[in-house]
């Protein structure tokens, strides 16, 4: 692996290390050829592995994300390839660098989390996410690994980029035969966001649909994908209900459809997605305009004849028809209709008419208070109709007689005319009653909406919290109805305010401790972390102030001290000094503008360092060397990139220090079987320490020391014993059994009488 300050193609200078895990390195460079050194982002390939056909594979697909970043780089929120070059058996992508913050950082987590979204933001970023997958799709690719960690908002624009097409495919034809043997595909993608058919290789454009869907859903709930309740019988997402705060039910519908488990009941492209987005946009941005009543009519014979006729009466006739107003007076006045006019029968209302028209239904009340019906018309009632003569209204002679009075039967026009008033005073009248029951309706709604006290007490709780008054603080903001528009904002400053409370109460002591025993710099220090409330504020500030006061004299030295450590590349030593410099000091100014610069100097000398300490680990862990590694990976400071990199290494190392441990003790059980003590002691010796396997180790040495010794005891009475066999023989001496276990006694000091030779050598054995 390159370390930092590498200079790749004699152009890129590597200046961070992003992602180093042996297989896909990451790292960000300065573009040295290029006017002001801009930043890039390069990609390495670089395997472990010498398998030909692996490397083969890794190469071509290493091939496909380069020709796939070049064809899809002329979009404005796609990075663009810079460069693809190999150097020292190693490949490389150089990518235009992307400066924002990663969407992972943006989500909530939890439902309590401040970082909720709001619908129309989550619109904005549908929008946006499906116009990048649009624009993908019809460049004839599946980005198959849509996550949190490949979108970044731009920091320039706020605009979100879509990055990372390593698990890129091209989109193929479904309806071709043989599709799924021909094709092969890895479900690459990231947990939680991947969907049912790239499971088994199968991606769709609408695969990608899927995904973005979660992301949204997850920025509605807080909830990870995997935390969401799925329907037992249809296999549906669950998740409208976990919602933050209440979602529109087109947001809803829009959602669901993404996120549907089959991916033929999904959006089939983006651009069908975007277009409905882009509707339900329009709708929300549009007034709404309240529709006129549609009135039932009252079934008078006439109008029960004149329905069905109408009914037959083709709509080309009913539109071109000429529209005849009628003028209605006005409901407060007690004049009747003018009964010179002659007044039609109502008729189906030409298209263009504001006016919905009447249908045929089976006679109600003329109050209507269904939601449907209960609207307030914006326009004037206007009433069009058609004569009666042209529509052939034939009234029924016999319903007509028993249902008004028992006079003789009007002529047809008379007829027409009555029950066209009859009809008229009726819809009049329940268009009256129903216009009283939707104003006392709203009436209510604008009594109850003027009720909301929850404001109020909202501002009534800031201010007791603000004035040192914790408990009523609580209490007031707790009081908040859900119903109420400062609900949401209650919760989020509850959590806030109980976690800087408790906050300033640990701090302010540590700042009063330092106060009386004249710690000036301790007292500044100390009162940095105390949260913005007025009360504590209030507490401390004569002491901030003079403590500043104490120290000023000191700061210019300080400065000096700092820029010398500077020169001397110790950034940390500087970097602690001018921190000390407190705000309202001669050299607070000059201080803080070069806190920056030897940060991000220090930045680079630890990832430098980081870098360093890394390769020497993997070395050491090559070569078996677990306890050096993990030696080495403890030394890399917690402030480097790579440190939750180095965390995982070094449980992987213990593990396997843990492993080698029980093997070398294993190993040393046997040598103990074979009698070979002295080599089972050795192998004791290399047991690693904070293994489960060292304390054993350390007893079994004993145990085997005593062993050894007990066997060169044994050696060494075995040894006498033949060398006095040998000396009487050759003497031709005669010994007899009692001396002779006396001179043993006399040289071991350990035998018992009667001993025997053969005994220790029939042990040994």
């Amino acid at each position: 692996m390159p370390i930092l300050e590498t200079l790749l193609a004699d152009r890129y200078q590597i200046v961070k290390v992003l992602n180093a895990d042996g297989v896909g390195n990451t790292y960000i460079a300065k573009d040295t050829k290029n006017p002001g050194h801009p930043k890039c982002f390069v990609k390495q390939l670089n395997l472990a592995t010498r398998n030909p056909h692996c490397l083969k594979s890794a190469q071509h697909l290493f091939g496909i994300e380069a020709k796939t970043l070049k064809q899809l780089g002329n979009h404005d929120r796609i990075p663009r390839l810079l460069h693809c070059f190999t150097e020292a058996d190693s490949s490389y992508l150089v990518q235009e660098w992307i400066e924002g913050e990663k969407l992972r950082h943006l989500l909530p987590i939890g439902k309590r989390c401040s970082k909720r979204w709001t619908e129309s933001a989550c619109l904005e970023f549908l929008k946006e996410g499906l116009s990048l997958l649009n624009f993908i799709h019809q460049q004839g690719f599946i980005h198959s690994n849509i996550a949190p960690d490949k979108l970044i908002k731009r920091a320039e624009d706020g605009k979100f980029t879509l990055v990372d097409f390593a698990s890129v495919q091209p989109i193929r034809e479904q309806n071709i035969r043989g599709y799924r043997q021909a094709s092969i595909a890895l479900p690459i993608a990231t947990f939680g966001y991947l969907p049912p058919e790239q499971l088994t290789g199968n991606s769709r454009p609408n695969s990608d649909i899927y995904a973005l869907g979660l992301l949204a859903i997850q920025a509605l709930t807080g909830l990870h994908p995997a935390d969401l309740e799925v329907n037992s019988h249809t296999g549906e997402i669950d998740w409208h209900s976990e919602a933050i705060a209440p979602v529109g039910s087109a947001l809803v519908a829009l959602l669901s459809k993404m996120v549907r488990y089959h991916c033929k009941h999904r959006y089939q492209s983006a651009k069908e997605a975007l277009n409905e987005l882009q509707l339900l946009q329009l709708n929300e941005s549009t007034p709404i305009n309240l529709q006129p009543i549609e009135i039932q009519p009252i079934h008078t014979p006439e109008i029960r004849q004149e329905t069905q006729d109408t009914a037959t009466i083709p709509p080309a006739e009913v539109a071109i028809a000429a529209p005849i107003p009628v003028t209605l007076t006005s409901a407060a006045t007690s004049n009747p209709l003018p009964q010179s006019e002659e007044i039609s029968p109502i008729s189906p209302i030409s298209p263009i008419s504001p006016i919905s028209p009447i249908s045929p239904i089976s006679p109600i009340s003329p109050v209507d208070p269904s939601p449907e019906a209960m609207t307030v018309p914006n326009p004037p009632l206007e009433m069009e109709s058609i004569s009666s003569t042209e529509m052939n209204v034939t009234p029924d002679p016999v319903v007509a007689q028993s249902s008004f009075s028992p006079q003789p039967l009007p002529s047809k026009k008379r007829s027409s005319v009555k029950g066209s008033n009859i009809l008229l005073l009726g819809m009049w009248g329940g268009f009256t009653v129903n216009s009283l029951v939707i104003t006392g309706g709203l009436t209510s709604l604008f009594s109850f909406s003027t009720a909301d006290d929850g404001p109020k007490l909202l501002t009534q709780a800031t201010i007791e919290y603000h004035a040192g008054k914790y408990d009523n603080a609580i209490a007031l903001a707790e009081s908040i109805p859900n119903f109420s528009q400062a609900y949401s904002e209650a919760r989020t400053n509850l959590d806030r305010w109980r976690v800087d409370w408790e906050k300033a109460q640990t701090q302010f002591p540590l700042v009063e401790k330092a106060y009386q025993q004249q710690q000036w710099v301790e007292v500044i220090q100390a009162a940095a972390p105390i949260p913005d409330i007025a009360y504590w504020q209030d507490k401390i500030t004569p002491w901030v102030q003079e403590a500043t006061a104490k120290v000023a004299p000191q700061t210019p030295e300080w400065l000096q001290a700092a820029y010398a450590k500077g020169g001397e590349k110790d950034f940390k030593g500087a970097l602690e000094l001018l921190k000390k410099i407190p705000p309202g000091t001669p050299a607070y100014e000059e201080a803080v503008s070069k806190i920056p610069e030897y940060e991000e100097n220090y930045r680079i000398r630890l990832e430098a360092e980081a870098h360093k300490l890394l390769t020497e680990a993997y070395q050491a862990a090559i070569a078996k060397d677990f306890a050096k590694a993990i030696q080495l990976l403890e030394k890399i400071p917690s402030g480097t990139p790579t440190y939750s990199k180095v965390q995982e290494k070094i449980r992987e190392y213990r593990q396997k220090q843990r492993i080698k441990g029980n093997s070398l003790l294993q190993e040393a059980y046997k040598r103990a079987r074979k009698q070979d003590f002295v080599g089972a002691i050795e192998i004791l010796k290399k047991v690693p320490r904070d293994t489960p396997a060292y304390a054993m180790a350390q007893t079994k040495q004993v145990e085997y020391a005593q062993k050894q010794r007990t066997h060169r005891q044994r050696a060494s009475v075995k040894g006498v014993n033949v060398a006095m066999d040998t000396e009487v023989q050759l003497l031709g001496m005669s010994v007899d059994r009692q001396s002779s276990d006396r001179t043993a006694v006399g040289l071991t000091g350990v035998v018992s009488p009667g001993f025997n030779p053969g005994d220790f050598l029939q042990e040994i054995s």
